[in-house]
């Protein structure tokens, strides 16, 4: 019975709930203003509506993981993906001549909400993991091997960014003298052996 089990791959770790919860959350509130939308403007949610919020649902998904970008991309990154969205939702509905099932009111309303509120949550996913990660339990400890050139670039990566939960302790390095970098002798913990 276990025998036909494929061998475990370490390569792939597992999904975090940070990007478990940005694969859903685009296409979830794409749709959720539009279920809003409709209610908002009394209109009834008819099949059109219904095979609407699917093809939604199939092109956003998974949505994008934006949490970690500056806000000024997220900003860009959602206005470019959602006016893409915009003008292929546009062109089915030529093409299919159904355009007139939908209510203009209701169709502007969610054109100019949906990536306002994309953007709301992106600042609030920001703002939960900033306050998650500057919690003491949840911050972690990193040394580097090597204080040459590259290790300082990779303390200088994981230090510049407290959001990161990361508190760079310095380097262990086996050389000496002008084979360190001069950024890394005063944070030189010791020799690797």
């Amino acid at each position: 019975m276990f025998e036909t089990r494929s061998p475990r791959n370490f390569n792939s770790a597992p999904q975090s709930i940070t990007a478990f919860v940005a694969t859903v959350l685009e296409p979830a509130i794409t749709v959720a203003v539009y279920v809003g939308a409709m209610a908002w403007h009394d209109e009834p949610i008819g099949r059109a509506d219904l095979t609407l919020c699917f093809l939604v649902l199939a092109l956003t998904f998974p949505g994008i993981n934006r949490f970690r970008d500056r806000l000024s991309s997220a900003a860009v990154g959602i206005l470019g993906s959602w006016l893409t969205l915009l003008a292929i939702l546009l062109g089915f509905g030529y093409g299919t001549r159904s355009l007139d099932l939908f209510d203009r009111q209701v169709i502007m309303f969610w054109a100019v909400a949906t990536p306002l509120i994309q953007l709301l949550a992106v600042r609030a996913g920001h703002l939960g993991i900033r306050k998650q990660a500057l919690q003491a339990g949840n911050r972690r400890a990193a040394v580097v091997i090597g204080a040459g050139a590259l290790g300082v670039k990779v303390a200088q990566a994981l230090s510049r960014n407290p959001v990161q939960g990361v508190d760079f302790l310095g380097y262990f390095d086996d050389r000496s003298g002008d084979r360190v970098h001069a950024e890394g002798v005063g944070q030189r913990l010791g020799d690797l052996l």
